[in-house]
């Protein structure tokens, strides 16, 4: 069985236009993520904007693909990044609250 497997790490070595089947929506779905992740920082308080951002981001890289995926399709992954992150990401919770402790001066 391992023989029909990929090469590990193969994702860095497949440019986007090669991917096809239901390998774009994991290729998609897997670089979009991890760019989000980076992106994340210039967002903090402005979900809509990072949101924006992400959406902007999964369909320029969509439409790097030979036969793109459906937009609807695309802008789902989309919303399932951003939804993961701004509910489940302790980079967006910790930085959160690190906003709204910050804003507080504690006067004695």
């Amino acid at each position: 069985l391992r023989h029909h497997m990929p090469e590990r790490g193969w994702r860095r070595h497949v440019p986007m236009e090669h991917v096809t089947g239901l390998g774009r929506n994991c290729a998609l779905f897997e670089t979009s993520r991890h760019w989000a992740y980076r992106e994340l920082r210039h967002w903090f308080g402005d979900p809509q904007g990072l949101s924006d951002a992400i959406h902007g981001q999964v369909q320029i890289r969509n439409q790097a693909f030979r036969e793109p995926l459906p937009i609807l399709e695309a802008a789902g992954i989309a919303r399932s990044i951003t939804r993961w992150i701004t509910t489940k990401s302790r980079m967006w919770q910790d930085r959160k609250s690190t906003r709204l402790n910050s804003s507080h001066t504690v006067i004695s």
